[in-house]
């Protein structure tokens, strides 16, 4: 459901349905892309970077997450 709300430009619905994700399961790295890119939309510079920052961290050791990785670093570099 983030996602569809992030499509739709929806980003403060998006971060609140990310972070109700990551309070029921921490682990769920993809709720971290989601806030970043919530925390983007609305031009939360600092705040895009850390969830961003937390993702490249978490999700290191994921083969199937290196295409993502990639688009996140690149989102991270234009933030700078």
């Amino acid at each position: 459901r983030a996602e569809a709300r992030l499509a739709l430009r929806r980003p403060r619905l998006a971060l609140s349905d990310g972070g109700r994700s990551l309070a029921l399961n921490p682990g769920m790295i993809d709720a971290l892309r989601v806030m970043g890119d919530g925390h983007r939309q609305l031009g939360h510079a600092k705040k895009a970077r850390y969830y961003y920052q937390l993702y490249l961290t978490r999700s290191s050791s994921d083969p199937t997450a290196a295409a993502t990785r990639s688009a996140i670093e690149k989102a991270m570099q234009e933030l700078r």
